[in-house]
This record gives structure tokens, C-alpha cells and sequence, in this order.
């Protein structure tokens, strides 16, 4: 049976060591773009950048559209499109009030 180990380890599946390809994200995850991210969007980055295929494009934080809205992330796939991505980064703990209106 075949296992498929990603991030930092390489891709096996059945026994083969399989090209361990990564997207591309723009900007890049150095120091600059990495301290504007809060901690759910360094880990999603992450994510994306380890976990998606090389043909994935994967954009953070530019503007959009005539109003200039910035999505957190947006991904583009040559066959399967585009999606925009807003990250929540919420904990229990840090949700002061919530009302059912």
C-alpha cells in the first residue's frame, strides 16, 4: 500500500520517490512577505506552497478589481480556475461576543 509524505520529507508512493513540486507563490515566502501575515495566513501559505502541485500560481495580498479589495490568497490553476481565499484566523478564545442577530 502507498503512503504520500509531504512538506519537508520527500513524496513516496508505492516504494517510488516521486519529484516533490511545490507552487509558486507571489510574493515570495521570505522575511518581508512572512511579517505581514498574521499566524493563520503563514500557515495556510505554507500549506499551499508544500502541498499544491508546481502548476498551481498562488497570489497574497494584492489588490483587485476597480475598489482594490485584497484577498488574502488567490490560486490560479490553468484547468481548473481560480479561487480566492480570506483567511480567518479566529480561536475561542479571542471571540469577545456573539449575538445570534
Amino acid at each position: 500500500m502507498g503512503y504520500i509524505l509531504f512538506g519537508s520529507k520527500p513524496i513516496t508512493f508505492k516504494g517510488l520517490l516521486l519529484e516533490n513540486t511545490m507552487a509558486e507563490i507571489i510574493p515570495p515566502l521570505n522575511r518581508q512577505t512572512l511579517s505581514r501575515m498574521t499566524a493563520g495566513e503563514k500557515r495556510l501559505a505554507r500549506r499551499l506552497e508544500s502541498l499544491l502541485e508546481d502548476d498551481y500560481l498562488v497570489w497574497y495580498d494584492i489588490p483587485v478589481g476597480k475598489n482594490r479589495r485584497y484577498p488574502d490568497f488567490i490560486l490560479l490553476h490553468p484547468s481548473r480556475g481560480l479561487l480566492f481565499l480570506e483567511v480567518k484566523d479566529w480561536k475561542p478564545e479571542t471571540i469577545k461576543n456573539l449575538s445570534k442577530a
